[in-house]
């Protein structure tokens, strides 16, 4: 089981934003993306969701291309979480948890949740009734990966989950996400902090100047010179606990 990206391109009008982009997401890992503002990474999961037009290559998925899959079908596979989730819904954290299983009812058939074991499983039990306009920033990203995984999906791309969320939700929400990817569920995140990748990722992909310019596992491009050559920036890069981390 594997999503696998291969030599794609992508326009917006007349400007290239991406170009010669390879990459592959398989099952029980977690994939990270890194790159400076404005390289490309939240077009790249849009492109995977098949919100935006490919111009060249492929998007296989489980061998078979994202072309076959109708709306419905690829909601079942994929579960997008994009950077920009609305402040303002006036439900309850379970109603909004509950209309993961869209993508399964039909006029004919109505699937239901196993609603306590969500809500245990992101520490929801005590909000199951509380209306999401009175959470934190933490717990309404908890409540958006709970309607994620009701989804029940077999890849799970989120656009930078942790932004503007304070060290312990981050910690706490990273947390949740490695337990997902232990559910033959693979993530692909879309990160600006390269210490949280070099603590949660498995496999890394570097955008710049429109591709993919560096990738491997976070100890081995988590390095002083690679990060100058993206980011023109000196730093040092410290090992601690069997992870590089970034000290600027």
């Amino acid at each position: 089981m594997s999503l696998v990206v291969s030599n794609l391109e992508v326009n917006y009008g007349k400007n290239l934003i991406l170009k010669d982009i390879n990459l592959r997401l398989d099952k029980n890992k977690i994939v990270v993306i890194l790159g400076k503002n404005g390289s490309g990474k939240s077009t790249l999961l849009k492109a995977i969701t098949k919100q935006i037009k490919l111009e060249e290559g492929s998007i296989i998925i489980d061998d078979k291309s994202i072309n076959q899959y109708n709306s419905k079908e690829l909601a079942k596979t994929i579960s997008y979480l994009p950077q920009i989730r609305p402040n303002n819904i006036d439900l309850l954290v379970k109603d909004i948890i509950k209309l993961g299983v869209y993508p399964y009812n039909s006029l004919f058939k109505k699937v239901d949740i196993d609603l306590n074991s969500v809500l245990n499983l992101f520490n929801l039990n005590n909000l199951a009734n509380v209306s999401y306009n009175k959470l934190s920033g933490g717990e309404k990203q908890r409540v958006f990966l709970a309607l994620a995984y009701t989804q029940n999906p077999k890849y799970l791309l989120l656009d930078e989950p942790t932004t503007f969320l304070d060290i312990n939700y981050q910690i706490d929400t990273l947390n949740i996400i490695k337990d997902l990817s232990k559910k033959d569920m693979g993530i692909l995140l879309v990160l600006h902090d390269f210490n949280l990748a070099s603590r949660y990722a498995d496999y890394v992909y570097i955008i710049d100047d429109k591709t993919i310019k560096y990738e491997g596992c976070p100890k081995d491009i988590f390095k002083k010179e690679i990060i100058k050559d993206i980011f023109k920036i000196d730093s040092k890069i410290i090992e601690a606990d069997g992870y590089n981390y970034l000290i600027l």
